[in-house]
């Protein structure tokens, strides 16, 4: 059992990382790779793993994945309208080259070549040591590999070459102190067969491509014809006899700098071109015109011996803080971007090449012996961009540095063919908010004039992180574009989408967006459509600079865990969801459909940092739109393609029979439809906690929640009625019973109407405990039934809404305490009365039938009592909450919400039931539990019943008594005060209720204890309640006057003649003694002065007193003159006069008064007992009845009218007492007449001198 009153967040999955076979090891020759080594590893890892993978609800793939990657199927990892990520399929050579990392770590440098090679893309990874090259599987080939890494036999292997071999002889022999130091850069090149008159491929699989290795130890540059050249040279074992197959050169870079080759760009059928890390460009060639091997440097393109106007200036007028920055960013006019263009004729093709000071050419290559390269463009467009930005962003003036550009076939309406367009990423960085804006700026070059004019100029919005220096180098770059660069000739253009795709690399991310493909000026008036793709930078190391393929479609990024990720461009209908899918939305969906183990650690699917959301009340209900769509997409899934659905008719048509053979299959596919769902929803919860949690309106966070608890609660309901249990099969048939009672089935509940759910259940679960009371009543009380019902409580609502819904998900997660409720939101489903009604009632009839039941069968007995007492606690607990909330929602708008019917009728159910459930707790040996509920709850009622049942429990009772009286103060204390009242333990009330009281904590507890007392006290005598406590309290404390005036008070008619006596005389004593203790008052005046004719009492006492006292006086006089009646009347001192016996005045009013003076021994009123002497037929109580008339009215404030009645009264019956002839006969009957009169004014005269004499002794 639990020992925790509230609910617990329970522990998430941990999801098991898959581990794999390690691969081979290095070796320091070259050698073929077999791939059926690789797929015996990946097979090893499936069978491993396969267990282990959770269902998502996606279509299943047989994914067999290494540690770091290795898998041989493609992995959808998200996708939407626009684009589709997949992780494509790769041998373990990831592993490979992660372990040599470790022994002995080294810059990697990789590539995805999508040019050289014909009709497939190789893949290139080199550390130092060892070059690995294989092909990446086509398109229909990534779909299926069974039995290997590839179906094609001429590409089922890996190429390892080892770069410790140098084949120069002008080579250092010290190769291996070198290599650890030295980084090769490795490149494909084009076949040697080539069409001589189109200068392109021709389309042979069994052709190989060359390769170029750059050795930066040695400076040599080597050339390889083909690849199989290599193997060749490993097969001859005679290095010398294949010298033929390879040509190497010695650069000649300039050592005294360390000057290295940076890039190598393949720029065949022209040659290649290489820039180096002093920003120098070279051409060489490696074929003549003809085709045969030509490995040459032919022509230097540029060389840095210059600084620009703009620099010289921004060094002359820039602070120094502003300046390191420029000189650090800018001012250094490094090479950022070498592209290619189209290819021209044989050996012919243009080159771009771009500075970070926007240093711009354009080159025709030509790889001619006899001609050299012609330059066809050489403009600055640095100054340009910057003035085209600084009117807006006027800090781009010192920090504008151009990043990449990329050559963009876009067509203007004159088709001008003197014209070339570029796109440009630029950066400026902005101070104040340590922000870095990336800007693409469309150029319009006339290669004519050299004349640049920005066309259009747009900042990214998704993406403003500023990037560290590690990635300077590489990063951003290559702006791809949806068009194959080989086919950018405006004399070739077959693009007829209206807007071109373009594609910016980060280190941990690929922004996504759009230009016009024709020069439209209204373009750059429209909203620009921009998407990012996140990768988690804490998992992924990226490998090189990602590669466009061919068909301007497919862009991959190589990484160290996780292999290659493909990014494919639906072009197919990019215009048409161009304006009608939400940035928003879509990274929901894709949060929502592809959040799972295969692709958390490599998508970042939550909102970039970057990204500031408006907010803006239309852009949150935008988002709140949103987020409510992609909730009813799970919540009714018929056209979700993520979620498995049938045919709901298909399913109602079957009869019966049929109905009974496919309950089982119908069942695992609603578990299976809910589980799904619900592992959806729990992503939308995530991802809008991660997100919009501080944005989004409470009310929609509420319904999110709301929704979630109702599908959760739909799912462990199934699932418990659908277990293999014989107590639960008739749970099962009443809940298939009361569905047909409303013309409903599962399906269509839980699939079409999940919405109706809650109120279905609710009203099930009514009926059901009606229905087996129905059945209990026939029979003896049933606890395995009631067990039932109360464990599919427990799993429904317990567990699945109040521990996983409200707790986990509402309070934990989205921080919505219950206390800060807005007054819009309504009550939870689950508050329901129907629903509480049955929580409550379960609870009991547990307890009730397991005592009827459980008699003498003890160690069953024992079984069932534990069970009862899980059962007892959750469902307490879930009674405890359900009310707590409701009493939270009341007092959030008390006025109103405290009248509503349905409040009014929960809280009749709380206040009538509360205690019970704790002393079903008690019963049970549960008293810790329940202290704890009840103090979580601060129910201080159950709470201190609680520990008065615990006493001999409990061992350290005092100590709860005290951290109680610390934690709640006051009310615990009243609480404690009222409990001790209203069960008459007033001995504990005046003490304290520790049993030991003389420790150091035990003394500040009675010093609290006793104020708390107090205040009590002087609270209730202000509502005059428990008086006849109070002045017990008085007088321990010496409070005499207060106890006189309290003791008064509550002496009043209907109460007990003894308790009205004894608490006057008490009264009159305590005034007696607190007139003692003022010393303004003489000690003689306190003396008695007896009357014969009265045995009561007058104190000549101080003024405030004297009014008191002789109120308490006439009280008691009034009683003395009841007591005088029952005594008369007993002792036949007095009789009822006859002439009242036969009339109406007696028994319906002398006798009923009488029976309450003799019979209840009660008081009764002033006047009944003014009439009741005024009725005897003794002329001495008409006496009593004038002399109570003339000295105790005032006291029991008779107003003047009716004391004038009560007189005239005595007087008439005082006449009638005899006959009137025997009056005037008899001069002794009228003596008796008259005496009462005699009498009564004797005393009067007595009084007021009494009173004439006290008050001259104070003047």
């Amino acid at each position: 059992m639990s020992s925790q009153p509230f609910f617990q967040l329970r522990p998430e999955l941990q999801l098991q990382e898959r581990d794999s076979q390690a691969g081979t090891s290095f070796t320091d020759d070259i050698e073929i790779v077999s791939s059926a080594s690789a797929s015996a590893s990946a097979s090893t890892s499936a069978s491993a793993s396969a267990s282990q993978e959770p269902y998502t609800g996606l279509p299943q793939q047989d994914i067999v994945a290494s540690k770091h990657g290795a898998a041989t199927l493609t992995l959808t990892l998200t996708e939407n309208e626009r684009y589709l990520v997949e992780r494509l399929p790769v041998p373990n050579i990831f592993d490979q080259i992660d372990q040599q990392q470790q022994q002995s770590p080294s810059m990697v440098n990789a590539t995805i070549d999508t040019q050289t090679s014909p009709g497939s893309n190789k893949v290139l990874i080199n550390d130092n040591k060892t070059l690995f090259i294989w092909t990446l599987p086509s398109n229909h080939q990534q779909q299926s590999y069974a039995n290997g890494f590839s179906s094609d036999e001429e590409n089922n292997h890996i190429t390892k070459i080892s770069l410790h071999d140098n084949y120069d002889d002008t080579t250092t022999n010290n190769v291996d102190q070198q290599t650890d130091n030295c980084f090769p850069i490795c490149q494909l090149t084009w076949p040697i067969t080539i069409d001589p008159s189109t200068q392109s491929f021709v389309n042979n699989n069994d052709i190989n491509s060359g390769i170029l290795i750059y050795y930066p130890s040695n400076d040599i540059l080597t050339y390889y014809q083909d690849i199989e050249s290599i193997d060749n040279l490993k097969l001859s074992n005679n290095l010398k006899s294949s010298l033929s197959l390879y040509q190497s050169i010695k650069l000649g870079l300039n050592k005294s700098e360390n000057e290295k080759i940076k890039l190598i760009l393949n720029t065949e059928p022209s040659g290649i071109i290489i820039s180096t890390s002093l920003n120098n460009v070279f051409f060489i060639t490696l074929r003549d015109s003809m085709g045969k091997s030509n490995l040459k440097i032919k022509q230097k393109l540029y060389h840095q011996n210059f600084r620009s106007k703009t620099n010289f200036i921004l060094s002359h007028i820039l602070p120094k803080s502003l300046l390191n920055f420029s000189l650090n960013r800018n001012l250094t006019n490094n090479i950022v971007s070498l592209k290619n263009g189209p290819i021209l004729g044989r050996g012919e093709r243009l080159f771009y090449m771009t500075t970070s000071m926007g240093h711009f050419q354009s080159w025709k290559l030509q790889n001619s012996l006899s001609l050299h390269s012609i330059k066809i463009v050489d403009v600055n467009i640095y100054d340009d961009i910057l003035n085209s930005l600084q009117d807006l962003y006027p800090f781009a003036n010192g920090t504008l540095r151009i990043l990449d550009s990329h050559p963009i076939n876009i067509t203007s309406d004159d088709n001008n063919t003197n014209t070339m367009v570029q796109m440009l990423l630029s950066s400026i960085y902005n101070y104040e908010t340590n922000e870095t804006y990336y800007i693409l700026s469309t150029i319009i070059i006339n290669i004519i004039t050299n004349e640049v004019t920005i066309f259009s100029t747009y900042r990214l919005n998704t993406y403003t992180s500023t990037l560290s220096e590690d990635f300077k180098y590489k990063f951003p770059k290559n702006i791809y574009s949806n068009q194959n660069e080989t086919a950018n000739n405006n004399n070739n253009n077959n693009n007829n989408n209206n807007v071109i795709s373009i594609m910016i690399s980060f280190p941990n991310a690929i922004v996504l967006t759009q230009i016009s493909s024709k020069l439209d000026p209204s373009f750059t008036l429209k909203r620009k459509w921009e998407d990012i793709i996140s990768l988690n930078d804490q998992n992924i190391n990226i490998w090189g600079v990602p590669s466009l393929d061919n068909n301007g479609k497919d862009l991959y990024v190589l990484t160290k865990k996780f292999g290659i990720i493909k990014i494919h461009l639906k072009e197919e209908n990019i215009e048409a969801i161009n304006d009608n899918i939400s940035f928003i939305k879509s990274h929901i969906d894709q949060a929502i459909y592809f959040t799972n183990s295969n692709s958390i650690d490599t998508i970042q699917f939550n909102l970039p940092n970057d990204i500031t959301i408006n907010t803006s009340k239309d852009n949150i209900e935008s988002i709140e739109s949103d987020l409510l769509t992609s909730m009813n997409e799970i919540l009714f899934p018929q056209d979700n393609k993520f979620i498995p659905t049938s045919s709901s008719s298909s399913y109602s048509s079957l009869d019966t029979q049929q109905q009974d053979n496919n309950n089982n299959n119908n069942n695992r596919f609603l578990l299976l439809n809910l589980q799904i769902r619900l592992n959806y929803y729990k992503n939308l919860l995530d991802f809008t906690q991660i997100n919009f949690n501080d944005k989004i309106s409470q009310k929609v966070k509420f319904t999110l929640i709301s929704n979630y608890e109702t599908l959760n609660c739909s799912l462990h309901l199934m699932k418990f009625l659908y277990q293999d249990d014989k107590n639960r099969k008739y749970l099962q048939q009443q809940w298939i019973k009361y569905l047909n009672s409303q013309n409903e089935n599962e399906y269509n509940l839980l699939i079409n109407k999940i919405d109706q759910f809650p109120k279905i259940f609710i009203n099930f679960i009514y009926a059901l405990l009606f229905a087996t009371q129905q059945v209990q009543q026939k029979q003896e009380q049933n606890f395995m039934n009631n067990s039932s019902i109360a464990n599919l409580l427990i799993t429904t609502i317990y567990h699945s809404v109040l521990e996983e819904g409200e707790n986990e998900v509402k309070l934990t997660q989205f921080n919505m305490d219950s206390n800060n409720d807005q007054s819009i939101l309504p009550l939870p489903w689950f508050i329901n009365i129907k629903l509480l009604k049955s929580i409550n009632e379960i609870l009991f009839n547990l307890k009730f039938s397991y005592d009827a039941e459980y008699t003498d069968l003890q160690q069953e007995q024992q079984q069932q009592e534990e069970n009862l007492k899980d059962l007892s606690l959750s469902l307490v607990k879930t009674l405890y909450y359900t009310f707590n909330k409701l009493k939270n929602w009341v007092m959030i708008d008390p006025t109103e919400r405290i009248t509503l019917e349905k409040v009014f009728e929960l809280n009749e159910i709380y206040s009538s039931n509360h205690l019970n459930w704790n002393h079903i707790l008690c019963q049970l040996n549960e008293n810790i539990e329940s202290l704890k509920i009840t103090e979580y709850y601060t129910d201080l009622e159950s709470l201190i019943e609680t520990l008065s049942s615990s006493k001999t429990k409990i061992l350290d009772i005092d100590q709860l008594y005290m951290k109680y009286l610390t934690k709640f103060a006051y009310p615990f204390a009243k609480t404690l005060f009222l409990y001790l009242i209203n069960n008459r333990e007033l001995e504990t009330l005046y003490s304290s209720p520790l049993t030991n009281t003389h420790t150091e904590e035990a003394q500040l507890f009675l010093t609290s204890y006793k104020d708390y007392l107090q205040q009590f006290f002087y609270q209730m005598k202000k509502d005059n309640k428990f008086g006849n406590v109070s002045w017990i309290h008085d007088v321990l404390t010496n409070n005499y006057k207060d106890a006189m005036v309290t003791l008064n008070t509550i002496s009043k008619p209907n109460e007990l003649l003894d308790t009205n006596t004894l608490h006057l005389n008490i009264a009159k004593l305590s005034g007696m003694v607190d007139a003692s203790n003022d010393d303004s008052i003489e000690i003689d005046e306190l003396n008695y002065n007896n009357n014969n004719n009265n045995n009561n009492n007058n104190n000549h006492v101080h003024n405030e007193n004297m009014e008191t006292l002789n109120e308490i006086q006439n009280k008691l006089d009034l009683i003395d003159g009841m007591k005088d009646i029952i005594d008369g009347i007993k002792t036949n001192r007095y009789k009822l006069n006859d002439k009242f016996i036969n009339t109406e005045l007696n028994k319906p009013y002398f006798q009923k008064l009488l029976s309450i003076l003799q019979n209840d021994n009660k008081t009764i009123e002033f006047n009944e007992l003014i009439e009741m002497y005024s009725m005897l037929n003794s002329w001495q109580s008409i006496y009593f009845g004038m002399r109570l008339l003339a000295f105790s009215s005032a006291v029991y404030y008779v107003d003047f009218e009716s004391k004038t009645i009560l007189e005239s009264m005595l007087w008439r019956r005082c006449i009638l007492l005899n006959s009137v002839d025997e009056f005037i006969q008899s001069e002794e009957k009228g003596i008796l007449i008259i005496s009462p009169f005699i009498i009564y004014y004797k005393n009067i005269l007595k009084m007021n001198y009494i009173i004439i004499k006290i008050s001259i002794h104070h003047i």
